[in-house]
């Protein structure tokens, strides 16, 4: 399926996990300096986002390309 739509959840969901992971790595290298709980909060929320939006990715790649 040639959709458009289909195209940018592919590379925009994947795109968007990267940039959370990177973002989460970069909280949790603050934390290992400055122990804040708060900071494993927002890095464990931010890795379930990245998976969400690599799910997303994957799917979207499956129907993209089936």
């Amino acid at each position: 399926m040639d959709s458009p739509l289909g195209y940018w959840l592919f590379c925009g969901s994947f795109l968007i996990a990267l940039t959370a992971h990177l973002l989460a790595s970069i909280i949790i290298l603050v934390w290992c300096f400055w122990r804040e709980a708060m900071l494993v909060d927002w890095h464990g929320r931010l890795m379930l986002f990245a998976l969400g939006c690599g799910v997303v990715g994957a799917l979207s790649q499956y129907w993209l390309f089936s």
